[in-house]
């Protein structure tokens, strides 16, 4: 199932979405990929953070290192996708990494994430748009703590 935040600057945020989601970043291990033209601040501060500062085409990290960012910095990426997968997942298996800047695919209603075993995917295009692909109950769920969102089908006409 997937749904889309369509013309929202308010969640660009990735710790202030996660919050508005209510997800538990800990909970999951995260393979962040195609994450582009990323502004990064500190205590309200912009500044040039050595990760951030270029762009980032795959890195797997824990949920507890990926929490411990998020309060420090607030992180708003252009494009990019953060793929979560359960830590009982021994094996990262993928068939190509998650794009979604210049991947006319990642559009197609029945997409379905490259990396077995994701749990979801928040897939941040053009600091505009967030596009949610995940099991019904989680997407369900983000119905109720969002309710302006759309499905695909309705995103895409």
């Amino acid at each position: 199932m997937r749904l889309v935040l369509e013309d929202n600057d308010q969640y660009y945020n990735v710790k202030r979405l996660f919050d508005k989601i209510e997800l538990k970043i800990e909970e999951y291990n995260w393979l962040i990929s195609d994450l582009s033209d990323i502004t990064v601040f500190k205590n309200k501060n912009y500044i040039e953070h050595e990760l951030f500062s270029r762009k980032i085409e795959f890195l797997y990290i824990k949920g507890e290192n990926l929490k411990e960012l998020l309060s420090m910095y607030d992180i708003i990426p252009t494009f990019g996708v953060f793929t979560a997968v359960p830590h009982s997942l021994e094996k990262l298996s993928l068939s190509s990494k998650p794009a979604i800047n210049e991947n006319e695919a990642y559009w197609n209603k029945d997409y379905r994430s490259p990396v077995e075993g994701a749990v979801f995917e928040v897939g941040f295009f053009d600091s505009s748009d967030i596009v949610f692909t995940g099991c019904p109950e989680l997407i369900g769920n983000l119905k109720r703590l969002l309710p302006n969102v759309k499905t695909i089908e309705e995103y895409i006409g």
